[in-house]
């Protein structure tokens, strides 16, 4: 359940972290969200024209109306450090950004960015930044009133994705947008690779587009991220491995 999935990363999840020798210091995660919102923001500005104000949003797509006659709502589960939520800040239109964290280790840290958020970016464009120290699920959020779900490296901890994917769902507006990376690790099991920790589910590109699409969202984009173990990568000293980075969309109408 939920709840139990929770207790279980207050308890194991911090000392796993802190014996990871570093894997997880934030200058590398900042890299590693540097190069996942650089795939992000260029598709969703492309998707749709409201996106076009996002923070770092191509020269072109910027050229569009910045002012929104509402704002944005964009929510992240599993937001660790707040780095990718935070890129969605603009000064130019009112963004709402919401991070649900149940690892109470990043607590004070994403508190106090988004405490610098609500003071200067944010509050000057009538937004707002709000952490929920603990897990999403379906009562956390009014029906339909999401335009962006972000989650990275969530949905193979889950034990039951049909029923988060449902809750997602009827948070999402129509026409709003998910986007999910999953690292595609479908082999790994019989190889007897392991990455992470908690992994309930394994997936490849097939499996993850037959996954949202019973749900009744629509893909927008997809890519492949090869992360290498190459000089200078985040990843440096550990094997090569890959993310899968999607971009789905609810239909606006059904």
């Amino acid at each position: 359940s939920a709840s139990e999935l929770a207790e279980l990363y207050a308890q194991h999840f911090d000392r796993f972290q802190r014996t990871r020798q570093g894997n997880y210091d934030v200058h590398k995660v900042s890299r590693l969200t540097e190069r996942t919102y650089s795939w992000l923001a260029p598709q969703l500005a492309t998707a749709a024209p409201e996106w076009s104000s996002a923070a770092g949003a191509p020269a072109a797509a910027a050229a569009a109306p910045a002012a929104l006659p509402r704002p944005l709502h964009v929510v992240e589960m599993g937001c660790m450090h707040g780095l990718l939520l935070s890129r969605f800040n603009s000064s130019r239109s009112p963004r709402l950004l919401k991070c649900f964290e149940a690892t109470p280790e990043y607590h004070p840290q994403l508190q106090r960015r988004f405490d610098a958020l609500n003071s200067d970016v944010l509050r000057a464009a009538g937004g707002k930044a709000e952490l929920v120290r603990g897990l999403f699920d379906g009562s956390s959020l009014e029906p339909g009133s999401v335009d962006l779900f972000l989650s990275s490296h969530v949905i193979e901890h889950l034990s039951d994705p049909c029923n988060w994917l449902r809750d997602v769902w009827n948070a999402l507006k129509p026409g709003g947008y998910i986007f999910s990376q999953v690292p595609l690790q479908r082999d790994h099991p019989s190889r007897g690779l392991t990455f992470g920790i908690f992994h309930l589910l394994y997936f490849d590109e097939a499996s993850f587009s037959r996954l949202m699409r019973r749900q009744g969202f629509v893909q927008v984009a997809a890519e492949v991220d090869v992360l290498s173990n190459g000089s200078g990568h985040p990843l440096r000293g550990r094997p090569a491995s890959l993310n899968l980075n999607v971009l789905h969309r609810k239909p606006a109408a059904l």
